[in-house]
């Protein structure tokens, strides 16, 4: 069970029965927030009794990330994969499920952002590592300006890339 979030849970609980105006109602908004989209109740939070809980996985990337954040909450190996249902299981008390759920939407999003942006990082690494395009013109060399930060991050990224990328070539057929 990760501390902080239920340190993080027990405080907001705290401050809807002491807090003073505006501070209670947002602790309670808060609270009620994240513990209505997990289907909690506060009473939940306090003990540890484990249940069975499933996780729904689309690929079998995400089924992979899914079951190492079970295995990084709970500190239990015990997880089972019901593959009809794109569904992995575990025992977990209902605050870890609360930690694996909040996890699960933080990491896969972040993971799917990561991919795309390594896949354009990729693409271009290939164009450059096989130079797919044409000699600069003139024109284009005048009209070059001062690349910001993000494209010099970029062109880091494909080049550490493109180190990686095997050095065939592309032989002409026809003479």
């Amino acid at each position: 069970m990760e501390a902080k979030l239920k340190e993080k849970l027990l405080k907001l609980y705290e401050l809807v029965k002491r807090g003073i105006d505006g501070e209670k109602v947002n602790a309670e908004l808060m609270l009620n927030k994240l513990l209505k989209k997990h289907g909690l109740t506060i009473d939940n939070i306090d003990t540890e009794e484990l249940k069975d809980f499933y996780y729904k996985y689309t690929t079998k990337i995400s089924a992979k990330i899914i079951r190492q954040i079970i295995y990084r909450v709970t500190n239990r190996s015990r997880i089972w994969t019901v593959s009809s249902y794109k569904e992995i299981g575990t025992e977990a008390s209902d605050y870890e499920h609360i930690q694996i759920l909040e996890e699960i939407d933080f990491h896969l999003e972040n993971f799917n952002k990561e991919k795309q942006q390594f896949l354009n990082d990729f693409t271009q690494a290939y164009i450059q590592k096989h130079r797919l395009f044409g000699e600069p013109t003139e024109e284009h060399l005048k009209n070059t300006k001062p690349l910001t930060l993000e494209e010099k991050q970029a062109i880091w990224r494909m080049s550490a890339i493109k180190e990686t990328l095997s050095n065939k070539t592309y032989t002409k057929k026809l003479n």
